[in-house]
């Protein structure tokens, strides 16, 4: 069965894995052999059909209207007729087949596009960025269907019609069909000077498309805090300088493309005049008849109209090129992987989590191999499991120093513990890497005594459940965000969706809204304010019904009193669980039954909110600026 993930390993062999778009092409082109067939047989009966029309005017006039035939004239009048109309149908068919086979590509490569950028570790998202990754999915992939379409109509159509025309002028008269010839090789060099300085103007056209599509972005991101600083004139002149770019190098590349129209109706002007010219001669001489030359002229026009076509090849192939490119970039980056049990570990995890200090670690081979992976996987109702991390050190790409470093941590099963540090101390990197969301760091993460990245993928985060730190809701409604963590198709009552939102405080304005459960939410959860959406989330988190809720900063935007309340209910609710919650609020960390202190990525102090006021200095300071912060709350 044909897939496009497929494609590229096919191709992989043949030297084409370099160059994936190529590689989807050329399958695309394989797959769908007899429909391509087709629309050339199409095209070449129609360009033959058509091309029928010069000679059979030149019969007209020589036969029908120089000799005052009537029966000639009507009879040839019929079959141009009938060649007319059989070019046409020929056209239309062949249209129809080239159009649907670029449409079909083109969901194929979006397709593929939008699974790679789902697939794409986050530290590729970040390189890319969203702005550049819309444009690559959107814009770049309608340049290549746009040109696929046209170089299987128009593009194709093209050479067939001016090898098909040479040989029925040369058929024709030789000498004329010579001159014809010798004036190609200019056009063709004009077209080629061209292309040579339109294709890097293209690269930088798509360049400062990213840049125009950042700074919309960045300003609808931002709308409020822009407004609310007064800062709209200057948002809008960026946007208007990143315009004024985009304008400027697209107006350097129409001015270079602009001489083309021009140029080909030159030569092709030019060329029929001197056709005419020479032609008379040979009228005069008797050794051309009038209507010949009439079809020579019009043989002239199909040809050159050909080139004028391939002309317009030259202005979007280099935009298409370009865009291949960039294509090429995003197809090739490396995906989150997605079983590294069969994959091969890196970093050597079986050796680091043999030397886990203090830790008896088992190996994936010792508790079964593959058995292991599937015992995981099959298990309906895991207990809340056991956590360490063993010598793990992170270094984010570009980054100046680790985010984590020589990391040691243990946390029993079924904790409620709590993170804390100043910024930048490693916390939220901490809840990264149990997510695998960084898969390449040292040392260990360790599950009931086993490395994480021994167990499959969508296996292992099936039994996390994880509240980020700016929380997400999707367009739809209440239900079917507290719905999206759980597998399709699995069901869960509204009375437990109901104890979802109650423990998270939450059912108190979900059931004042029309429809309740069902009420809309939009696209990022607009019509919610920035605690009701964080309750939302950790309702959702809930409803996941996880034996490891992980929790980022969550309560930041709730007032003290629903802080308390929810952390009650967490507190009741996910006895069955092991909990994480990185937090800054000295209200949740006192709460926990102990507490993880951070600092440039290490573990300074463990203890309770009780013990580290007496023994860490890291924590009281910690403990004393949150405390200002959170209106001087006591011990």
């Amino acid at each position: 069965m044909f897939t496009w993930e497929a494609a590229g390993r096919a191709e992989k062999g043949r030297g084409l894995a370099a160059r994936p778009v190529r590689s989807l092409v050329v399958r695309e082109l394989r797959r769908s052999f007899w429909e391509v067939l087709a629309i050339v047989g199409f095209t070449l009966a129609g360009v033959t059909a058509e091309l029928s029309l010069p000679s059979l005017f030149a019969r007209l006039v020589d036969e029908g209207v120089a000799r005052g035939d009537a029966a000639v004239v009507a009879a040839t009048g019929g079959e141009m007729l009938f060649a007319t109309l059989l070019a046409l149908a020929f056209q239309v068919t062949s249209g129809l087949f080239a159009s649907r086979f670029a449409s079909r590509f083109g969901m194929h490569v979006r397709a593929e596009v939008f699974r790679r950028i789902v697939h794409l570790p986050f530290g590729e998202y970040r390189r890319f960025g969203a702005a550049t990754l819309l444009t690559r999915a959107t814009n770049d992939v309608g340049q290549l269907q746009q040109v696929l379409y046209l170089g299987l109509r128009p593009f194709l159509r093209a050479p067939i019609t001016a090898a098909v025309g040479l040989v029925l002028a040369f058929r024709l008269n030789a000498r004329l069909a010579l001159l014809l010839l010798a004036s190609l090789p200019v056009v063709l060099a004009f077209l080629y000077v061209l292309s040579r300085r339109a294709i890097p103007l293209y690269t930088e056209v798509q360049l400062r498309i990213d840049a125009l599509n950042r700074a919309v972005r960045s300003y609808l991101g931002g709308v409020r805090v822009a407004r609310a600083f007064v800062r709209d004139a200057q948002e809008a002149e960026r946007i208007a300088r990143a315009s004024a770019d985009l304008r400027e190098v697209s107006v350097r590349v129409s001015r270079i493309m602009a001489l083309l129209s021009p140029a080909i109706t030159f030569a092709l002007n030019a060329t029929i005049v001197l056709l005419l010219f020479v032609g008379a001669r040979f009228v005069e001489r008797g050794s051309l008849a009038v209507g010949s030359l009439i079809a020579f002229v019009q043989y002239a026009v199909f040809l050159l109209g050909a080139f004028l076509t391939l002309g317009m090849l030259f202005f979007l192939l280099p935009r298409a090129l370009v865009s291949a490119e960039r294509l090429d970039e995003l197809l090739r980056a490396p995906e989150e992987r997605v079983d590294a049990a069969e994959e091969g570990m890196p970093g050597g995890a079986e050796e680091a989590t043999r030397g886990a200090k203090g830790w008896e670690a088992v190996s994936h081979a010792e508790r079964g191999g593959e058995g292991f992976a599937e015992e995981f996987a099959a298990r309906e109702s895991p207990s809340p499991p056991e956590l360490a991390f063993v010598e793990v050190s992170y270094r984010a790409p570009g980054a100046e120093r680790p985010q984590l470093e020589n990391f040691h941590m243990r946390i029993p099963a079924g904790a409620f513990v709590a993170v804390v540090g100043g910024t930048g101390s490693g916390k939220s990197t901490l809840l990264r890497l149990l997510l695998r969301f960084y898969p390449d760091y040292q040392g260990s993460v360790l599950w009931d005594g086993v490395d994480i990245r021994e167990v499959p993928l969508r296996a292992y985060r099936r039994w996390i459940a994880y509240v980020p730190q700016r929380p997400y809701l999707f367009r739809g409604t209440v239900r079917d965000n507290l719905l999206y963590g759980l597998p399709e198709g699995e069901e869960v009552s509204d009375d437990a969706l109901v104890a979802a939102l109650e423990a998270a405080c939450a059912w108190e304005f979900v059931a004042e809204r029309p429809g309740g459960l069902d009420a809309p939410v939009e696209a990022g959860g607009r019509n919610f304010s920035g605690g009701q959406r964080q309750r939302l989330a950790i309702a959702r988190a809930l409803v996941r019904r996880a034996p490891l809720v992980l929790f980022d900063d969550a309560f930041s935007a709730l007032d003290a009193a629903t802080e308390e309340r929810v952390l009650a209910n967490l507190r009741s609710v996910l006895r069955g669980a092991t909990v994480l919650l990185v937090t800054g609020r000295v209200s949740v960390a006192r709460r926990a039954d102990f507490v993880v202190v951070l600092e440039a990525g290490r573990v300074v102090a463990t203890g309770t909110h009780d013990e580290l006021l007496a023994a860490s200095p890291v924590y009281r300071d910690l403990f004393a600026s949150r405390r200002i912060a959170e209106g001087g709350e006591g011990a």
